[in-house]
């Protein structure tokens, strides 16, 4: 006949019963551990909670999911992790963003620096000979007998002649 011994631990919260393991693990950043009584698993991890995607968790030993931080405007987390990062060049994202490009920034204002929280920082780098005459639209062609020298950012929320915060577009000289 056959003998079978189960064998179960408790881990105090903020651990967790690894994989074949017999003795409790300190929870590693980026998940929380409730703790509680496993019994012995060869094949998985018994206790042990990842923070969903768009949250973080640096410290270790977490015992509850309100260890986990949403992430920062600008800034994005996948399950799991154990700190936040900024969202690509080329996009923008608010608090809570998932993955690295949360929100493409529009064409033609296809740019943006690393960490932008909003379409607003998007922008396009006029060339010689353009301007953009509306808000949010593309580049134009210099009427004849005007000039531009292009190298100039716009951004997606700028106007015509608006220098808010330094944003100035681009006007054809003459």
């Amino acid at each position: 006949y056959a003998q079978w011994t189960i064998k179960s631990v408790t881990c105090t919260a903020g651990y967790y019963l690894g994989k074949g393991a017999l003795s409790c693990t300190q929870c590693e950043c980026g998940h929380y551990c409730s703790g509680g009584t496993f019994n012995y698993n060869a094949s998985s991890v018994q206790g042990r909670t990842a923070c969903g995607a768009g949250t973080y968790n640096s410290g270790t030993g977490a015992s509850a999911a309100s260890a986990c931080k949403t992430t920062d405007p600008g800034h994005y987390a996948v399950a799991g992790s154990c700190n936040q990062k900024e969202v690509d060049e080329g996009c923008y994202g608010g608090a809570g963003s998932k993955g690295a490009c949360p929100n493409s920034c529009p064409s033609p204002y296809s740019s943006s620096v690393a960490g932008s929280d909003a379409v607003n920082d998007c922008y396009l780098t006029t060339t010689a000979g353009n301007y953009v005459k509306e808000t949010g639209k593309g580049q134009v062609p210099c009427a004849a007998g005007g000039y531009c020298l292009g190298g100039t950012k716009v951004y997606h929320s700028s106007g015509v002649g608006d220098t808010t915060g330094g944003r100035t577009v681009c006007e054809c000289g003459t």
